[in-house]
C-alpha cells in the first residue's frame, strides 16, 4: 500500500457560508436554504447547505454543494467527485467518506465513526475530536492534500502518502501512523496508547514525539512497520518519556536529536544523519533477533488493514440504505 509523495501542496483555504434566498412574505431575506439528503444524488448543485438526518445515508456522486453539509448521529456521507464550497460536520457515530472530492472549509468530526479523505483536498483545517464515552473512532487519509492543520484527539489516525501544509498535532490517540506524506509545518505526536510510526516522511519544522505507551518508530524499515525511504526533518526532534521502546534510523535532521527519559532506552541506528548532534540517552539497534519484543507484537497487526475492515463493514451498511432510499430527489 506505500506509494510515494506524487501530491501538491493544497491551496489557501476558502470559507464559504451557505446560499441565502428569500421569498416575499416567507423567510426573510437571509435565511440559509437547508437540503436534506437521505438516497443517492449525481451531478447536480445544490444551493445553501445539505443535511444528512441521524442514522440515515446520503450518497452523493459527481454534486456540488455550494453552502456546509452537516451529517447528523449515525449519518452516512459517500461523496465520490464531490465539490463542497463550506466545512463538513461530523456528529457523533457518524461516517463521512470522501474520494476524489474537495471541500473547501474545514473537516471537524466530533465523536463520530470515521473519516475517510483518499484523493481528496481539504483546504480548511482537518480535526477529530471524542468525549471520554465515545466509541474509537478513526481518520483514514490517503493521497489527500489537506490546507491547514490536521490536529486528532482520539482513535486511530492513519496517513499515507499526503501533503498538510500546516501542523500535524495528534495525542492522546490509539495509535498515530505516517506515511510517505510531507508536513510543511510541526509534527507533535503525544500519549498515544499504541505508540507511532513514522516512516519516509517529510516534516519542516520542530517535532516532538513524547509520552507514547505503545512503541515509536522513527525513519524508515524498521522492526514494526516497513516502508521505502529515508526521513527529513527540517528542524529539532524531541523524543522524550516514551514507555515501550524507540528505533530511530534512516533520517536525515537539519536540528539536533533531543532524547530524554525513554524506557526502555532509544535505540539510534547508523544510518542517522544529525547535524545538531544527538543529545541524550541512547544505545545502538541490537541485532534483529534480539530487538524489543514489543516491536514484535506491533509488527503483526496493521493498522491501515484493520481500519479498512471497519470502512468495509460501514460501507455495507450504508450502501443497504440507500439501496432501500433510491433517490435522494435534491437539486
Amino acid at each position: 500500500m506505500k506509494k510515494s509523495i506524487t501530491a501538491a501542496l493544497a491551496t489557501t483555504a476558502l470559507i464559504a457560508g451557505g446560499a441565502a434566498f428569500g421569498t416575499l412574505g416567507a423567510a426573510p431575506a437571509n435565511a440559509d436554504l437547508v437540503t436534506h439528503c437521505v438516497g443517492t444524488a449525481g451531478e447536480v448543485t445544490v444551493p445553501g447547505d445539505l443535511v444528512v438526518p441521524a442514522d440515515a445515508t446520503c450518497d452523493l456522486t459527481g454534486t456540488t454543494v455550494t453552502g456546509d453539509v452537516r451529517v447528523r448521529q449515525g449519518g452516512n456521507l459517500i461523496g465520490e467527485g464531490v465539490s463542497i464550497d463550506g466545512q463538513v460536520v461530523g456528529a457523533a457515530d457518524s461516517y463521512v467518506d470522501l474520494l476524489d472530492s474537495t471541500v473547501t472549509g474545514d473537516l471537524r468530526m466530533n465523536n463520530a465513526y470515521g473519516a475517510v479523505v483518499e484523493g481528496s483536498a481539504i483546504d480548511g483545517r482537518v480535526t477529530s475530536r471524542a468525549g471520554e464515552e465515545a466509541p474509537v473512532g478513526f481518520l483514514f487519509a490517503i493521497e489527500a492534500e489537506l490546507g491547514e492543520n490536521l490536529t486528532a484527539r482520539a482513535g486511530e489516525v492513519y496517513v499515507e502518502n499526503s501533503v498538510v501544509a500546516g501542523t500535524v498535532n495528534s495525542r492522546e490517540t490509539v495509535y498515530t501512523d505516517i506515511y510517505d506524506t510531507f508536513i510543511d509545518g510541526r509534527l507533535v505526536v503525544g500519549e498515544n496508547a499504541e505508540g507511532s510510526m513514522l516512516c519516509a516522511v517529510v516534516v519542516q519544522g520542530n517535532s516532538r514525539i513524547t509520552g507514547n505507551a505503545g512503541p515509536v518508530q522513527v525513519g524508515s524499515d524498521g522492526p514494526a512497520a516497513d516502508c521505502d525511504g529515508a526521513s527529513y526533518w527540517g528542524g529539532n526532534v524531541q523524543v522524550d518519556a516514551n514507555t515501550a521502546g524507540v528505533v530511530i534510523d534512516e533520517n536525515i535532521v537539519n536540528g539536533t536529536l533531543r532524547l530524554a527519559d525513554n524506557t526502555p532506552t532509544a535505540q539510534v541506528g547508523e544510518n542517522n544523519q544529525v547535524r545538531g548532534g544527538i543529545n541524550g540517552p541512547h544505545e545502538p539497534i541490537p541485532a534483529e533477533e534480539e530487538q524489543l519484543q514489543a516491536f514484535s507484537a506491533q509488527a503483526e497487526a496493521d493498522h491501515a488493514d484493520t481500519i479498512q475492515n471497519r470502512i468495509d463493514e460501514r460501507r455495507a451498511a450504508a450502501q443497504q440504505q440507500v439501496a432501500e432510499a433510491g433517490s435522494a430527489n435534491i437539486g
